[in-house]
C-alpha cells in the first residue's frame, strides 16, 4: 500500500437513515444528474502500482514526458488515480451518476440515496485495495436536472433559446443541443428521448441541466464544495432553489416581466433591454417578446414608435421604426399563410415547464 495509516472517517454525518430506500418513490422529474468528486491528499490510500482491476494508460508528450493513469471503468462508478503535473503528487478522482443506478432518466435528489450509492461505491474500491475518505471528499461537478416534456417537438422552440443570452454566458447549438455556458457553469436544452433511443418515453421529453465545473463555482454557488456539507439534510440544501435562481438569474436574466403587456410594464423593458444590450436593445427587445404579441395589443405597436422617437437620434430612430414595419409587413405575410403558434405562446410555455416546482 502508498500508506499503511488507515483514514479516520466518521461517515457523512447527513446519513440518517439506515435504509436508504432507493425505491421509485424517491425518484422524480429532477435530481442530480453527474457528480465528481477530487480527493486531496491524506484522504485515500492505493497500492503501489496498477491497483487489481485497473486499467493503465500511458501518455507520451511530444517532449518526450511520459505519464501513466490508472482507471476503473464500470456501470455505476468510474475512478482513476494520476499524477499532479505542478509536483508529481498523486490524485484520486471519482465520478458517478446517483440516479442513473435507479433509473435510466429519473431522478433522485434524496441525500440518503445519494451516499448509500457513494458508500457502495466506497465498498466496491476496498477489492482494488483503494481506500477513501468521503469526509474529506472535494465535488469539482455537479449537474442539477429538469425532465420536462413540451407541448411539441424541440425544433419548434428554437426562435425561443435564440433569444435568450445567457449573463457572461456563450451560447452554441449543436444537433438537437443548445448550450448557455463558460469554464465555471453551463445550462443545456437536450432531446433526452432521442439520445437514449427508447420508444417508451413521453413524447417530446427533454432534459434541462444545470453544470457547475469547477471547485471554485461550488464554492460560491452553495457556499461550500465539500460533499459532506453538500448532502447535509440538516443544513437543508435547496437543489431546487438553487436550479430556478440559476436559470433566473444566468439564463432569463431576471426578464419575467416581459410577458406583460400594460403600457407602464412595457416602458420598463424597453429601457431595461436598452441598459443591458446598448445598441442591440430594441433588437433583443423585439425578438424576446415577439413582433406578434406586440401586434395583437392594440395601440401597443404606437406605444412602442414614440419610445423609439424619443430615445433614439432622428436618423437612427427613423431606421428603427423601418426595421419595425419590416417586421410587421412579414408577419402580416407569414399569417395570412399559415396558422402557427406564437413565439410569446412558446415562450411562455417554455419558460414555466423548465423551472423545477
Amino acid at each position: 500500500m502508498q500508506s499503511t495509516k488507515k483514514l479516520d472517517s466518521t461517515g457523512i454525518a447527513m446519513y440518517n437513515n439506515s435504509d436508504s430506500g432507493q425505491k421509485v418513490a424517491d425518484l422524480g422529474n429532477f435530481g442530480i444528474d453527474k457528480i465528481q468528486l477530487f480527493f486531496p491528499e491524506n484522504s485515500f490510500v492505493f497500492p503501489k502500482g496498477q491497483p487489481k482491476e485497473f486499467d493503465q494508460l500511458t501518455h507520451k508528450s511530444a517532449e518526450g514526458r511520459i505519464t501513466e493513469k490508472f482507471y476503473l471503468n464500470t456501470e455505476s462508478f468510474n475512478c482513476d488515480i494520476s499524477r499532479n503535473p505542478k509536483d508529481g503528487s498523486k490524485m484520486f478522482g471519482l465520478h458517478f451518476n446517483p440516479s442513473k443506478k435507479l433509473h435510466p432518466y429519473e431522478l433522485t435528489h434524496d441525500s440518503n440515496v445519494i451516499y448509500e450509492h457513494t458508500r457502495e461505491i466506497k465498498e466496491k474500491l476496498l477489492k482494488s485495495n483503494i481506500e477513501i475518505n468521503l469526509d474529506e471528499a472535494l465535488v469539482t461537478r455537479f449537474d442539477l436536472a429538469h425532465n420536462i416534456i413540451l407541448d411539441n417537438p424541440l425544433s419548434v422552440y428554437r426562435n425561443v433559446f435564440d433569444s435568450m443570452k445567457g449573463l457572461r454566458q456563450d451560447k452554441k447549438i449543436q444537433s438537437d443541443t443548445t448550450y448557455w455556458g463558460n469554464r465555471q457553469n453551463q445550462f443545456i436544452i437536450y432531446d433526452k428521448a432521442k439520445e437514449l433511443e427508447r420508444n417508451d418515453l413521453p413524447a417530446n421529453m427533454v432534459r434541462g441541466e444545470m453544470r457547475i465545473l469547477k471547485s471554485a463555482c461550488m464554492k460560491s454557488t452553495f457556499k461550500t464544495n465539500k460533499l459532506i456539507h453538500l448532502l447535509n439534510q440538516e443544513q437543508g440544501m435547496d437543489y431546487k432553489g438553487v436550479y430556478n435562481y440559476y436559470i433566473e438569474s444566468k439564463l432569463f436574466r431576471n426578464t419575467s416581466k416581459q410577458l406583460k403587456f400594460e403600457f407602464k410594464e412595457l416602458e420598463s423593458m424597453f429601457y431595461d433591454f436598452k441598459e443591458i444590450y446598448g445598441n442591440k436593445g430594441l433588437d433583443n427587445f423585439l425578438k424576446t417578446i415577439g413582433i406578434q404579441e406586440l401586434h395583437k395589443t392594440p395601440n401597443t405597436i404606437n406605444f412602442l414608435i414614440e419610445l423609439i422617437k424619443q430615445n433614439f437620434p432622428e436618423r437612427t430612430a427613423r431606421r428603427k421604426l423601418k426595421e419595425v414595419n419590416d417586421m410587421l409587413d412579414r408577419l402580416r405575410i407569414i399569417e395570412s399563410k399559415n396558422d402557427i403558434k406564437g413565439f410569446i405562446l412558446l415562450n411562455q410555455e417554455f419558460r414555466s415547464k423548465i423551472m423545477a416546482a
